[in-house]
């Protein structure tokens, strides 16, 4: 009578501790986004000012989505060219809604061909991605002249 007396007791003791327990995630299906995800409404991820006189201040605006299952935030935009300047939305974009960034570059004191990757930091990527890139040439104030002063095409 003892020996059934601890197997029952034995069995359930493994009844309730088996219940408790939690069962195992459905594992996640490789072809699924997770988390936030930066993509390009119209998939254009290059600004080409073409050529513009020394001095000129051109912007441009790029469109983004959050393609992601999670909430993007961006943290910050750089770029190595030195007279590109960012605004982009502070507050957090949630799944399947848009932002805009706008680039500005001052062509002021450069003068040539100019090019640079804008790099998009946010908790979509661990590391900075280079989403973005700006290109163009900056003549200066005689070479966008088509004839110089004081001469005449006809006589």
């Amino acid at each position: 009578m003892l020996k059934k007396l601890l197997l029952v007791g034995a069995f359930f003791i493994l009844c309730a501790d088996s219940y408790g327990q939690k069962t195992a995630a459905k594992p996640v299906a490789q072809d699924k986004v997770t988390g936030a995800k930066f993509s390009l409404t119209n998939k254009d991820s290059l600004f080409d000012f073409c050529e513009i006189e020394e001095g000129d201040v051109v912007k441009h605006q790029f469109l983004f989505q959050n393609t992601g299952n999670e909430p993007l935030f961006i943290d910050n935009i750089s770029c190595a060219l030195h007279n590109v300047k960012f605004k982009w939305p502070t507050r957090i974009i949630k799944p399947g809604k848009t932002g805009v960034i706008l680039v500005t570059y001052s062509s002021f004191m450069d003068v040539g061909t100019v090019s640079g990757d804008i790099y998009i930091s946010s908790n979509a990527s661990k590391d900075p991605i280079p989403a973005l890139h700006i290109k163009g040439k900056i003549m200066t104030y005689e070479e966008s002249i088509e004839e110089p002063l004081g001469k005449s095409a006809s006589k």
